[in-house]
């Protein structure tokens, strides 16, 4: 498992607990999904230069945009918001943003990732 997946399956299991008190886009799947534009290939990850000038978040909201379509419009943009904020706690709109942005510094404070 890399670093990233560990990341997201962190993201998973903080926000678990407030699933069932919070329906909707909870879960960490999903927030950093733009990495897999901002970086190149294994194994150095070096970002590319559309990732240097826009970063995940940006590459991440367009990722969803363009493949989340079917999904019903409240639902697309409450997705969104949540992506689009997970680095930023003050800019969260919804209690699942919310539960995101913190899920996220959790994860970040009690990750031990390799350095490498």
């Amino acid at each position: 498992m890399t670093s990233a997946e560990g990341h997201s399956v962190g993201l998973d299991v903080v926000a678990a607990g407030s699933r069932e008190h919070l329906p909707g886009q909870c879960d960490g799947e999903l927030h950093d999904v733009g990495r897999t534009v901002e970086l190149g290939p294994a194994p150095l990850y070096r970002p590319t230069e559309e990732g240097r000038l826009l970063g995940h978040v940006h590459l991440g909201l367009r990722l969803i945009e363009e493949r989340a379509s079917g999904l019903d419009a409240e639902v697309r943009a409450q997705l969104l918001h949540a992506v689009a904020v997970h680095h930023d706690g003050r800019a969260a709109r919804t209690a699942e943003a919310a539960v995101l942005y913190h899920a996220n510094q959790l994860d970040a404070i009690a990750a031990t990732r390799p350095t490498e």
